[in-house]
């Protein structure tokens, strides 16, 4: 023990005086590095600490137990996107503040690449990797729900970075509230919030990181910072009221609302804003077998651009052809999110009926209605079924088996829009973003021909869908009532230049997500031999000459584009925060497409 606070308390002063304290030292790293390594081989010294120094895994020491939990190195290092296969030096397992700070004070004397895993929904694989010192925060996942009664505009949530969605929509469910979460189920907050985060609640409230209020983040050297925006939350439960940022940790915190994640520091806890609960959601799926995609696309960029405010969140998808089928439709997938005041489901009908009449009639309208948490001992009540949903990025093929809604018993509870079953598989992810002041709203006729036109390929084959490969896209609106206010003048002007968000497509009515998934729990091997032509595709698209569009989402990250491209106007200043505030001058916080 005694040996580990020792080289720690060096860490400390290495960092005392910035870089030229760190050269001083420079000559004795080997022999520092050598007691890591000695320090890691030894779990009888890291166990009787366990408070203040994590519990690593690696290949030698394949499994831990921290507080009657045991976690598996095999388990810890796969990744979502089963495309990649990485094998960590070390994983830290971390479950506290102290934990994080405590590792990363390790940082510059470890050879190898750092990389922050707290959901693994990577898409390029980012958050593992080979040789790697790992920071695991899959273990910090708890919440704590404020909820200050009378004072609803003042409620909000403190959340561990690695609690999945299921897990925290359920505890907030339970409270009657809120946040602008994701769609899918096994996602954790954090990831999610520093891209910028897209769901289900994006019209209505803007993307995840506009409700940032705060967090606990371990800078570069291992000091810690507690940010809390009091703009945004003018007092904690207790009644005090929240010191005002100093502009520093203001420019900080905006760094944080979508500009990237790991680049400024690991975050070990989220303060989100939080809203009441509407008295009933539910999803739709609007489908249509062989669909007139080009109409669909228009008639779907003017729902979206139009004064629909019930209409929460959406995305359509349209399956891809191969380039020898001549039908003239495509698969089309309209999922809404929707609220109202009661559950009358024959109401919205009429409402999607408006919206697709005559020749756009679709072959079938479903629904899956928010399901209730029972706040009781046993969880979820028996009448929710998550395995039911399927995730909204994957095709699906639903069967409505009841019009009427699902029925709920036990304690009070709320309903909801649950996030959907994600299960892992190997994939390739690329993405644009639609310019906004085109006619309707949307890519215009030029840029709506494009899009749909990509969509058919010779380098598609029907026998590759059929084995099981899926190639299609998905658009996510943006545009709604929240960035209609946002973006209008006079909200433009009460804003200082770091309120608000990073994020830089605030304009944008809505993102365009190009997808090639194939051996889902690999069944079927038989799509292997038609993945390579899929991937040209997918490149092909990416590259495609498409005026109407511009940028990319870092949350669909394709490590073949330009970091700079992700962020557009917020990358100088983003390099310039990361280069000031983030206390690490070596830049060891950085994957291929942090800032840098």
């Amino acid at each position: 023990m005694s040996k580990i606070l020792d080289f720690l308390s060096k860490l400390d002063v290495s960092y005392e005086n910035g870089v030229s304290e760190r050269e001083q030292i420079r000559p004795h790293m080997e022999s520092m590095r050598s007691q890591f390594e000695e320090l890691a081989d030894r779990p009888d010294i890291i166990d009787t600490i366990s408070e203040g120094f994590p519990p690593l895994l690696q290949i030698e020491k394949k499994e831990i137990t921290y507080q009657g939990k045991t976690y598996y190195y095999d388990q810890q290092r796969k990744i979502h996107n089963r495309y990649y296969r990485f094998m960590p030096k070390y994983i830290a397992m971390c479950f506290t503040t102290q934990h994080v700070q405590s590792i990363v004070k390790m940082i510059p004397f470890f050879d190898g690449p750092i990389r922050v895993c707290s959901g693994r929904h990577d898409h390029e694989g980012e958050c593992m990797g080979t040789d790697a010192l790992v920071i695991d925060l899959s273990g910090m996942n708890s919440v704590q729900v404020f909820n200050l009664e009378k004072e609803q505009d003042n409620n909000y949530a403190i959340i561990d970075p690695g609690i999945r969605f299921i897990d925290l929509i359920t505890q907030l469910n339970q409270n009657g509230v809120g946040i602008p979460h994701g769609t899918c189920h096994s996602v954790r907050v954090a990831g999610f919030s520093f891209g910028g985060g897209w769901g289900p609640w994006t019209r209505a409230k803007g993307m995840g990181c506009e409700s940032l209020a705060g967090v606990t983040i371990v800078l570069g050297d291992g000091t810690v910072k507690e940010l809390w925006d009091e703009k945004l939350l003018p007092k904690k439960a207790n009644g005090e009221p929240v010191a005002s940022m100093t502009d520093d940790d203001r420019k900080l915190l905006w760094a944080l609302r979508g500009g990237g994640g790991m680049s400024y520091g690991i975050v070990t806890s989220l303060v989100y804003k939080t809203f009441q609960l509407p008295p009933y959601t539910t999803k739709f799926t609007v489908s249509w077998k062989n669909g007139k995609a080009l109409e669909i696309l228009e008639k779907w960029e003017e729902i979206i651009s139009g004064d629909n405010p019930d209409l929460l969140g959406t995305n359509l998808k349209i399956m891809a052809k191969s380039g020898d089928d001549q039908s003239t439709g495509q698969g089309c997938y309209f999922y809404g999110y929707y609220q109202s005041s009661d559950v009358d489901q024959n109401a919205i009908r009429k409402v999607i009926g408006q919206w697709f009449h005559s020749d756009l009639t679709p072959d079938d309208v479903t629904f899956q209605d928010g399901l209730s948490a029972d706040p009781g001992e046993n969880g979820l009540n028996s009448n929710s079924f998550w395995g039911g949903l399927s995730a909204w990025d994957r095709v699906i093929d639903w069967k409505d088996n009841s019009n009427s809604p699902l029925q709920y018993s036990g304690l009070k509870s709320y309903e909801f829009i649950p996030p959907e079953v994600d299960d892992p598989a190997p994939r390739k992810i690329t993405s644009k973003l639609v310019k906004a002041g085109h006619e309707g709203g949307g890519l215009g006729k030029a840029g709506r021909e494009i899009l749909i036109q990509s969509l058919q390929s010779d380098l598609l084959e029907q026998k590759g869908f059929d084995a099981g490969l899926a190639c299609y896209i998905t658009l996510g609106a943006i545009s709604g009532s929240f960035y209609t206010e946002y973006n209008s003048e006079i909200n433009k002007k009460k804003r200082g230049e770091y309120d608000g968000s990073a994020f830089p497509y605030k304009s944008s009515p809505y993102t365009i997500q190009y997808q090639v998934w194939w051996n889902q729990n690999g069944v079927n091997k038989q799509a292997d031999q038609f993945v390579n032509k899929a991937l040209d595709w997918l490149e092909w698209c990416r590259d495609l000459d498409f005026p109407q569009t511009y940028g990319a989402f870092i949350s669909f990250k394709d490590a073949s584009i330009p970091t700079a491209v992700y962020f557009q106007e917020s990358y100088a200043k983003l390099k310039d925060i990361k280069k000031n505030y983030a206390n690490d001058p070596l830049n060891r916080l950085s994957t291929r497409k942090t800032i840098i």
